[in-house]
């Protein structure tokens, strides 16, 4: 991962996404730290995984998975300090009407 200065035009290189990489995931911020997961893994697996990045330590760590939610290519979005996912394809290509709410206060 890297992080972009606007100021000056640079970039840094920062922590190791320590999850399988994958295409499709979604990210989104709360409270400052940035999370990723689901996606489809390059075997065709669809992941299920979260992982948080905390930027004042420069670290990663894996947060309780969506059970029952697998999904490439879903959104994501932030209201009152909750992120809501949902939609995607599941693992059988077929557009899911899910959604889930991540609360990192009941982490």
């Amino acid at each position: 991962m890297w992080e972009y200065n606007p100021g000056n035009n640079t970039w840094t290189p920062k922590a190791n996404f320590p999850g399988t990489g994958r295409k499709g995931a979604i990210g989104f911020t709360l409270n400052g730290k940035g999370y990723v997961g689901l996606g489809k893994i390059s075997n065709g697996t669809i992941a299920s995984d979260f992982w948080e990045y905390n930027p004042q330590t420069d670290s990663w760590k894996r947060v309780p998975d969506l059970t029952g939610f697998a999904a490439s290519n879903a959104v994501s979005f932030v209201i009152n300090n909750k992120a809501y996912l949902g939609t995607g394809l599941n693992k059988s290509n077929q557009v899911t009407k899910e959604f889930w709410e991540f609360d990192p206060a009941r982490e």
